[in-house]
């Protein structure tokens, strides 16, 4: 029932599609030639998903439990997180990615 939950449909332009694709291709190439991503990460990459991640999270608790350790877990809903984040910030925070500040020089009717 909150209109807030859905999000307008657009029709992206080939250009527009292409580009990302080519920008896509190029930096997940350098993060992935100069080790930048870890091996948990599972977000946009190929045969990683929320299923993989899952599965290896709960691969660690079985081992700790069979350790005979406790397994604390926190659960948090980052609904719309990214939507709220502040881009300055955050491209302070990773000095070494100078893409972020790169991408925060693109216009953004945002901002």
């Amino acid at each position: 029932m909150d209109p807030n939950n859905y999000r307008p449909i657009s029709v992206i332009p080939v250009v527009s599609k292409v580009l990302e694709k080519i920008l896509y291709n190029q930096l997940y190439h350098y993060l992935d030639d100069n080790k930048l991503l870890l091996g948990c990460q599972s977000g946009f990459r190929s045969l990683h998903s929320t299923l993989t991640a899952l599965l290896e999270a709960t691969d660690v608790w079985s081992v700790n439990i069979d350790n005979g350790l406790l397994n604390g877990v926190v659960f948090i809903d980052l609904t719309k997180a990214f939507d709220t984040t502040d881009h300055v910030i955050l491209g302070g925070r990773s000095g070494s990615y100078i893409v972020v500040l790169i991408v925060l020089k693109w216009p953004n009717p945002k901002m």
